[in-house]
């Protein structure tokens, strides 16, 4: 089966959950956006309880969206619902696919399926959702690597493309505490930049809660090299990495109102920071330059 046809058995499989409510929910803001999120599934609400920082949790008055979840418990073994050869998310009318869930949109409430686990499916659904809302809280989720200093006082940010060394810096960050090395949300508040952990992927679980926010202390694009060195670029370098480090807002793909907002909060953020290339070696000498302990 291709990828298109999968897709369309995608849409199928969802299709048949589109006239029905689940019974069991919990109410939560993520990372702002205030969500009822219900499934048929009670054994998941159980595990989004121990997942969801209880300071997050809210009630059914304050939401702002319902997400009806529906697991993968009908989808027949003989196919499998991850095998795509790409993890991008598409559209197909209201519908949006990706390898590990699918959506479909109406108004202010999303239907999906995905395995009924805080997995992948968990958090690619989740950064589909969150990515384009959050931007009006001057928030944006980045795909980087975020690492307290020794001192626990502020954030060392880290973009680049898949294989840049986002992973890998956090590897050779011990024992400096990780927040995420896959996506993080960057936070713009009166006195400067913040960071918080995205709470949705990478090979390390956030190693802080993922409501907790440290102030950004240094941004850097990664490029492995022999040799340690930072350069600062222009700031026409730096809005390019910035908007290539967006995580699942393509510019020309999404609506006009929505690219307006992607460049104005991208041009806000930038506003207080800046972004210096670190030409690094893959060793823990990186570390010893940048926050010796």
């Amino acid at each position: 089966m291709n990828d298109e046809e999968l897709a369309h058995e995608k849409i199928q499989y969802l299709t048949q959950f589109l006239s029905i409510e689940p019974c069991f929910n919990i109410c939560f803001s993520f990372h702002g956006i205030r969500t009822c999120f219900k499934t048929s599934d009670t054994q998941f609400i159980d595990k989004l309880k121990s997942y969801i920082p209880q300071e997050w949790i809210i009630t059914p008055t304050e939401i702002q969206f319902n997400i009806f979840h529906f697991g993968l418990d009908k989808w027949s073994s003989a196919k499998d619902f991850e095998s795509e050869s790409s993890s991008l998310v598409y559209k197909k009318d209201e519908f949006s696919i990706q390898r590990d869930f699918v959506a479909y949109t109406k108004e202010k409430t999303v239907y999906t399926c995905f395995e009924a686990e805080i997995n992948d499916g968990f958090h690619n659904f989740f950064r589909w959702f969150l990515s384009p809302k959050i931007l009006r809280f001057q928030k944006a989720m980045i795909h980087s690597s975020a690492i307290l200093s020794h001192n626990k006082s502020d954030v060392y940010l880290f973009f680049g493309p898949s294989g840049a060394g986002k992973t890998t810096i956090s590897e050779l960050a011990h024992p400096r505490k990780i927040l995420s090395d896959d996506m993080n949300i960057l936070i713009l508040k009166e006195d400067g930049l913040y960071c918080s952990p995205g709470g949705v992927g990478g090979l390390y679980k956030p190693q802080v809660a993922i409501n907790q926010e440290f102030k950004v202390k240094k941004v850097f694009w990664l490029i492995q090299d022999d040799n340690f060195k930072i350069c600062d670029i222009s700031k026409k370098a730096q809005f390019i990495y910035l908007l290539a480090t967006l995580a699942n807002l393509p510019l020309g793909q999404v609506s006009q109102h929505l690219e307006s907002e992607i460049l104005e909060t991208s041009q806000n953020l930038l506003s207080h920071t800046e972004i210096q290339e670190l030409f690094f070696p893959k060793d823990n000498s990186i570390w010893k330059k940048l926050d010796p302990l």
